[in-house]
Protein backbone atom coordinates (compact mmCIF):
# COMPACT_ATOMS: atom_id res chain seq x y z
CA UNK A 1 0.00 0.00 0.00
CA UNK A 2 1.36 3.42 -1.15
CA UNK A 3 0.70 6.06 1.78
CA UNK A 4 -0.24 9.70 0.70
CA UNK A 5 -0.32 12.30 3.62
CA UNK A 6 -1.43 15.75 3.68
CA UNK A 7 -1.75 18.35 6.26
CA UNK A 8 -3.37 21.27 6.83
CA UNK A 9 -6.15 23.34 9.31
CA UNK A 10 -9.22 22.47 6.98
CA UNK A 11 -11.27 24.94 9.27
CA UNK A 12 -13.56 26.20 7.02
CA UNK A 13 -13.91 23.28 4.08
CA UNK A 14 -14.57 24.66 0.73
CA UNK A 15 -14.76 22.94 -3.26
CA UNK A 16 -10.77 24.06 -3.27
CA UNK A 17 -9.63 21.57 -0.10
CA UNK A 18 -11.96 19.00 -1.44
CA UNK A 19 -10.46 19.32 -5.03
CA UNK A 20 -6.72 19.08 -3.39
CA UNK A 21 -7.73 16.27 -1.20
CA UNK A 22 -8.98 14.45 -4.70
CA UNK A 23 -6.01 15.52 -6.59
CA UNK A 24 -3.76 13.84 -3.24
CA UNK A 25 -5.57 10.64 -3.45
CA UNK A 26 -4.58 10.16 -6.95
CA UNK A 27 -0.92 9.31 -5.68
CA UNK A 28 -1.79 6.92 -3.81
CA UNK A 29 -3.56 3.94 -1.86
CA UNK A 30 -4.76 5.80 1.49
CA UNK A 31 -5.19 9.44 2.34
CA UNK A 32 -3.89 10.36 5.53
CA UNK A 33 -5.01 13.83 6.70
CA UNK A 34 -3.18 15.35 9.98
CA UNK A 35 -4.74 18.25 10.88
CA UNK A 36 -2.95 20.89 12.52
CA UNK A 37 -4.30 21.84 16.33
CA UNK A 38 -5.61 24.97 16.84
CA UNK A 39 -2.98 27.43 18.24
CA UNK A 40 -1.07 26.84 14.78
CA UNK A 41 -3.87 27.78 12.87
CA UNK A 42 -4.38 30.91 15.58
CA UNK A 43 -0.27 31.60 14.39
CA UNK A 44 -1.15 31.36 10.76
CA UNK A 45 -4.05 33.03 9.78
CA UNK A 46 -4.25 35.55 13.15
CA UNK A 47 -7.26 33.75 14.11
CA UNK A 48 -9.13 31.47 16.52
CA UNK A 49 -10.33 28.82 14.38
CA UNK A 50 -14.18 28.59 13.35
CA UNK A 51 -13.92 24.94 14.47
CA UNK A 52 -12.10 22.75 17.14
CA UNK A 53 -9.67 20.09 16.08
CA UNK A 54 -11.99 17.37 17.16
CA UNK A 55 -15.12 18.92 14.94
CA UNK A 56 -12.98 19.30 12.22
CA UNK A 57 -11.40 15.97 12.62
CA UNK A 58 -14.86 14.60 12.78
CA UNK A 59 -15.85 16.53 9.31
CA UNK A 60 -12.72 15.08 7.79
CA UNK A 61 -14.07 11.72 8.27
CA UNK A 62 -17.21 12.04 6.42
CA UNK A 63 -14.90 12.37 2.93
CA UNK A 64 -14.79 9.70 1.16
CA UNK A 65 -10.99 10.18 -0.43
CA UNK A 66 -10.15 10.25 3.34
CA UNK A 67 -8.86 6.71 4.91
CA UNK A 68 -7.21 8.16 8.28
CA UNK A 69 -7.53 11.24 10.23
CA UNK A 70 -4.71 12.39 12.50
CA UNK A 71 -4.90 14.88 14.92
CA UNK A 72 -1.65 16.27 15.25
CA UNK A 73 -1.96 17.48 19.38
CA UNK A 74 1.33 20.32 18.65
CA UNK A 75 2.60 21.99 15.86
CA UNK A 76 7.08 22.29 15.31
CA UNK A 77 9.35 19.36 15.42
CA UNK A 78 6.55 16.71 17.25
CA UNK A 79 4.40 17.39 14.26
CA UNK A 80 6.90 16.66 11.87
CA UNK A 81 8.32 13.43 13.50
CA UNK A 82 4.71 12.32 13.74
CA UNK A 83 4.17 12.55 10.15
CA UNK A 84 6.97 10.78 9.24
CA UNK A 85 6.26 8.15 11.41
CA UNK A 86 2.92 6.88 9.63
CA UNK A 87 5.26 6.81 7.23
CA UNK A 88 4.51 8.99 3.93
CA UNK A 89 5.24 7.56 0.71
CA UNK A 90 3.94 10.62 -1.04
CA UNK A 91 3.36 13.93 0.93
CA UNK A 92 1.31 16.68 -0.95
CA UNK A 93 1.16 20.00 -0.66
CA UNK A 94 -1.31 22.77 -1.77
CA UNK A 95 -0.12 25.42 -4.05
CA UNK A 96 -0.45 28.20 -1.00
CA UNK A 97 1.67 26.00 1.73
CA UNK A 98 5.12 27.93 2.35
CA UNK A 99 5.56 28.78 6.11
CA UNK A 100 8.43 28.00 7.77
CA UNK A 101 7.06 24.61 9.20
CA UNK A 102 5.91 23.91 5.25
CA UNK A 103 9.52 24.37 4.13
CA UNK A 104 11.26 22.63 7.25
CA UNK A 105 9.02 19.07 6.57
CA UNK A 106 9.57 18.98 2.52
CA UNK A 107 13.42 19.29 3.59
CA UNK A 108 12.88 15.85 6.44
CA UNK A 109 10.62 14.77 3.67
CA UNK A 110 13.35 14.70 1.03
CA UNK A 111 16.03 13.75 3.43
CA UNK A 112 13.62 10.42 4.10
CA UNK A 113 13.05 9.96 0.70
CA UNK A 114 9.51 10.69 0.33
CA UNK A 115 8.27 11.84 -3.33
CA UNK A 116 7.04 15.61 -2.50
CA UNK A 117 4.36 16.67 -4.52
CA UNK A 118 2.48 20.56 -4.86
CA UNK A 119 -0.81 20.42 -5.76
CA UNK A 120 -2.07 22.62 -8.21
CA UNK A 121 -5.19 25.35 -7.48
CA UNK A 122 -8.50 23.94 -8.32
CA UNK A 123 -9.22 28.04 -9.58
CA UNK A 124 -7.24 30.89 -9.37
CA UNK A 125 -9.88 32.78 -8.92
CA UNK A 126 -10.94 31.07 -5.63
CA UNK A 127 -10.65 32.75 -2.38
CA UNK A 128 -8.91 30.99 0.32
CA UNK A 129 -10.91 29.91 3.32
CA UNK A 130 -9.98 32.96 5.93
CA UNK A 131 -10.64 35.19 3.19
CA UNK A 132 -14.11 33.83 2.15
CA UNK A 133 -14.61 33.54 6.14
CA UNK A 134 -13.78 37.57 6.39
CA UNK A 135 -15.80 38.99 3.23
CA UNK A 136 -18.76 36.90 4.86
CA UNK A 137 -18.14 38.35 8.54
CA UNK A 138 -17.70 41.93 7.02
CA UNK A 139 -20.81 41.51 5.09
CA UNK A 140 -22.93 40.82 8.60
CA UNK A 141 -21.33 43.92 9.81
CA UNK A 142 -23.08 46.15 6.72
Amino acid sequence: MKNVVVCGSYDVLHDGHLYFLGQSKQYGDLLYVALAPDEIILQNKSRQPRNTLSQRAKIMRRIDVVDVVIELLQGGSPAIEEILRIPPHVYCFGHDQRTPWDIELESRLRQSDVEVRTIRPYNRDTLSSTKSLEMKLNNLDS
